[in-house]
This record gives C-alpha cells, structure tokens and sequence, in this order.
C-alpha cells in the first residue's frame, strides 16, 4: 500500500493533521489519473473537514495549506 491509497487509509485513522494542496493551471486528460486519495469513499456523515491555514500564489499556481477539523 502506498501513494493514495496510503493517504486515504491515514485520512480514515484520522493520522493526518496537515493537508498540502498545489492547484496548477495544468490540465491532463484521460483515465487513471493520480489521484490525492483513492479507495472506498467516506460516508456522508464522515466525510473528512478541512480548514485553510495558509495561501501562497506563485505565478498561476496556488499552494494551499489546510488542518484537519
């Protein structure tokens, strides 16, 4: 087990305590992208809260801090 499916197993024990988003004006088509997390989806009740910490822009891209709630 590694990659996504490590980080949604760590997600679900409630393990992670910062999450690191980059958003880039990048687009890549197709099927069987990569993904930040993969396996079975929480449940509606259970499904993961984040709040942002911090913002960083640089160019067209965007670097986004959030904390687990």
């Amino acid at each position: 087990m590694g990659g996504a499916a490590l980080n949604a197993r760590m997600l679900a024990l409630g393990l992670v305590d910062e999450v690191f988003v980059t958003i880039a004006p990048k687009i890549q088509n197709g099927r069987g992208g990569v993904t930040m997390f993969e396996g079975v989806a929480f449940p509606a009740d259970a499904l993961a809260h984040l709040a942002l910490k911090s913002v960083y822009s640089h160019e067209s891209e965007l670097y986004l801090r959030y904390r687990t709630t």
